[in-house]
């Protein structure tokens, strides 16, 4: 979830994305938010100062996180504290993570013909 294709209008895509209403937007993060509220899942957003820096879209995110404080059971954390978090869990052995071996394949993976 991000601001990107609701706020930002560039040149360089012809204009093809229409700034959309803060209010848009919200029903938007509000709805994500809301699905990972009851699934017990992990929300996470991000609010580009240059786009969602603006009056009006930092009313409806002030409201927003005012709708999540009063839903309740919502941790807001910085990423320092999460990845306190999933030190202690992995300390603990409540949690382990998944470790991905490198590399995946073999042998290199070979060139294609025209050089990609």
């Amino acid at each position: 979830m991000e601001d990107w294709a609701h706020y930002m209008v560039a040149r360089d895509l012809n204009y093809m994305m229409p700034i959309k209403a803060p209010s848009h937007a919200i029903e938007v993060y509000r709805s994500e938010f809301d699905s990972a509220w009851r699934h017990g899942a992990l929300w996470i957003t991000v609010w580009h100062p240059f786009l969602s820096g603006r009056l009006a879209r930092l009313e409806a995110i002030s409201d927003l996180i005012e709708y999540m404080h009063e839903k309740g059971g919502v941790w807001f954390a910085t990423l320092g504290e999460i990845a306190s978090h999933i030190e202690k869990l992995v300390e603990t052995g409540a949690w382990s993570p998944r470790v991905e071996v490198f590399p995946q394949y073999p042998t290199p993976i070979p060139e294609l013909e025209n050089g990609l």
